[in-house]
């Protein structure tokens, strides 16, 4: 596997690499590779796990934080 795409030793880039798998803009050959990674390499592994949380966090408080859509005005009935 060439690490040149995967440099585990380097955490900018090994969460650059989750990033980018985790919201879909590797391509199909880069995701397959990546993905091969992973079953063996647990710094890779926490980082994608760490972005996945990151994710779920920021949904979640943007849910909790969506205001209440404004009331409707009554329509007009003829």
């Amino acid at each position: 596997m060439n690490h040149s795409l995967l440099p585990c030793s380097d955490d900018g880039l090994r969460h650059d690499s989750a990033e980018r798998y985790a919201m879909g803009r590797m391509s199909r050959g880069e995701g397959a590779r990546y993905e091969e990674h992973l079953l063996m390499c647990p710094p890779c592994q926490e980082a994608l796990a760490e972005f996945d949380a990151f994710v779920a966090a920021i949904r979640g408080a943007v849910g909790e934080f969506q205001p209440d859509p404004p009331p409707r005005a009554a329509s007009a009935s003829c």
